[in-house]
């Protein structure tokens, strides 16, 4: 039958192989190539594909809050969800503020991880259309 035709891309900014690995198990079948990213600068490249459509950030990494602003200047059209811990509550809320669409409790579990990253993303197709009728 061919492989399904790919509406865009998920970048997975983490240090963890495990997190993009559940992410991508919990995505198969679906028309997203998933993008895992190691560092921030692998992360960048992959957000400035005018194919990726969202982030999902580790707060594995330092400053997690100022990251979102970095990728969001160099894709303005991009969407975010964090992964974090139990720990990151205060990162989660202020996140929350900054337009965050949702979160990856860690651990991830695959099947209601894979629902979050699909209403996020309708949430964010939402977002752009609402962008785009404002401009237009």
């Amino acid at each position: 039958m061919g492989d399904p035709i790919i509406r865009g891309d998920i970048v997975v900014l983490t240090p963890d192989k495990a997190v993009v690995q559940a992410v991508a198990e919990g995505m198969a079948g679906k028309p997203y190539r998933i993008v895992g990213a190691a560092t921030v600068d692998e992360g960048l490249q992959g957000v400035r594909s005018a194919s990726a459509e969202l982030l999902l950030v580790d707060t594995a990494f330092k400053d997690p809050l100022d990251l979102l602003a970095k990728f969001s200047r160099a894709n303005p059209a991009l969407g975010f969800m964090l992964v974090i811990g139990n720990e990151d509550a205060p990162v989660a809320v202020e996140a929350a503020r900054l337009g965050v669409y949702d979160f990856i409790i860690r651990p991830v579990e695959v099947v209601k991880e894979a629902v979050r990253i699909q209403v996020a993303l309708q949430k964010h197709s939402r977002a752009l259309e609402d962008r785009a009728y404002t401009v237009a």
